[in-house]
């Protein structure tokens, strides 16, 4: 079992929490009606959508996933994000080519071609901060 994050904001949060996916993308990923990828990417856009790809072909079934949110709170030094649970991957990873910036036909703003679906394991109604979580890692002898 792995463990991944996937950092989103305060806008998005809680349509992945609705919805029971984690997406990434980019806005200049489309697709036409087909599903066919029709953007013309630069070669530092291609090179970023196959890391995109890669990262989430790494996600298994029963893989741990972590949201971070950021900007949630005023820190010292400006907004501090906190990790808000702890979900299951559900599903291996998918492309959503029809309507990536929608779930269920509502708009959530961003485009998120790239889904995985989750179940809640543990909710941190709270949050934790970065910090916070960072001073209960214990026992691990090399980063890891």
């Amino acid at each position: 079992m792995n463990n991944h994050v996937f950092i989103v904001d305060q806008t998005t949060f809680p349509i992945h929490l609705e919805h029971k996916f984690a997406g990434i993308g980019a806005p200049l990923i489309k697709f036409d009606s087909i599903g066919n990828l029709c953007s013309s990417l630069s070669a530092r856009e291609e090179m970023t959508t196959i890391s995109m790809l890669a990262d989430m072909a790494r996600i298994r079934v029963g893989d741990q996933i972590y949201f971070y949110v950021q900007g949630v709170q005023s820190g010292v030094g400006g907004q501090q994000g906190y990790f808000f649970g702890r979900f299951i991957a559900t599903s291996l990873s998918y492309v959503v080519s029809n309507c990536p910036d929608k779930v269920k036909g509502a708009p959530i703003g961003k485009s998120l071609p790239f889904r995985i679906d989750i179940d809640v394991d543990c909710v941190y109604p709270k949050g934790v901060s970065e910090s916070d979580s960072l001073d209960f890692i214990a026992d691990i002898e090399h980063p890891n």
